[in-house]
């Protein structure tokens, strides 16, 4: 799947405007409006799209601004940037404090329906409405330290060959709470007591992909003693269980 992003050098010596560190929605949504305020801006992420993500489902709240990002024709069209489509989700299911299940249909909502992604493509194609608007994506591109220099510019060390450095104006650390650390500065979490067991269900006899064969396609949401838990279906035609 193509994602428009580039591996390699950096370009030039001379300063970058912005450097943005992480290619999740933040990353590629800041890096998007940058570049179209005419800024120079350059996306590092770390992957290549490859790796679990997590966070599949969109409600529809989140329509109007994948439409301001341009992608929203895209998830309704699979194919585009390479992205295999989204799947609807209609509504929830919810059973908050209460045995008894509440039904939430987005059928009446004006904003639409809600959305099932796969994760890695939604990424990847946030990041290619990032370079349509002129930002440079690097993947595969791990940020290694970030340096402040005494001319005020950022010196960000990267992984990728043949250079092994490149200079910003300004760096924004997308990268999530337990990201990257600038300049040594700001403590991160290492040790959190919550725990997370996050599973992807194969359907037995279900060809690949088949999801809209699926007897439902909402949320499921739960609350437990300990905790919550959740459930929805992927584009795949997986379900996906946390």
């Amino acid at each position: 799947m193509s994602t428009d992003a580039t591996r390699g050098s950096p370009g030039p010596a001379a300063p970058h405007d912005v450097a943005v560190i992480g290619g999740g929605p933040a990353g590629a949504a800041v890096a998007r409006a940058l570049a179209l305020r005419g800024r120079d801006v350059v996306l590092l992420e770390a992957t290549a799209f490859d790796t679990p993500r997590f966070g599949e489902t969109l409600a529809p709240e989140a329509n109007p601004l994948l439409r301001e990002l341009g992608v929203l024709n895209a998830l309704a069209a699979p194919g585009a940037h390479g992205f295999p489509g989204a799947v609807e989700s209609p509504g929830t299911i919810s059973a908050w404090g209460s045995s008894v299940p509440q039904e939430t249909d987005f059928v009446g909502n004006r904003r639409g329906s809600g959305r099932h992604v796969d994760r890695n493509a939604f990424d990847a194609l946030l990041c290619a409405a990032a370079t349509d608007a002129g930002a440079r994506v690097l993947t595969e591109t791990r940020v290694l330290r970030c340096t402040r220099g005494a001319d005020g510019n950022w010196r960000v060390d990267i992984s990728t060959a043949p250079r092994t450095a490149l200079c910003a104006r300004f760096v924004i650390d997308a990268s999530g709470r337990n990201g990257f650390r600038l300049d040594g500065d700001g403590g991160r979490i290492v040790d959190d007591a919550l725990v997370g067991i996050f599973l992807r269900v194969g359907h037995h006899g279900a060809a690949s992909g088949d999801v809209e064969g699926s007897s439902d396609l909402r949320t499921l949401v739960e609350s437990a003693p300990d905790g919550w838990w959740y459930c929805a279906p992927l584009p795949s035609g997986e379900t996906v269980a946390a």
